[in-house]
């Protein structure tokens, strides 16, 4: 089982990683065709939520302890 903190921690580690790849093939020379581009990008913002709320329930938790 993994703790909530893991949890944000690994998520930011996938958002770090689909900031790097749309900066790399968002635009320029090595684009990617546009579909793919959305489609990391709604992720992303997706996944942002979701390490947000992992943060609230850290923050939670820490004020319940």
């Amino acid at each position: 089982m993994h703790s909530l903190e893991q949890k944000r921690d690994a998520i930011q580690v996938i958002i770090d990683n689909t900031r790097a790849w749309l900066a790399t093939f968002g635009d320029g020379p090595k684009k990617r065709p546009q579909n793919e581009i959305d489609t990391k990008t709604h992720r992303l913002d997706v996944l942002k939520e979701i390490r947000d709320d992992y943060e609230n329930a850290v923050q939670r938790k820490r004020g319940a302890a």
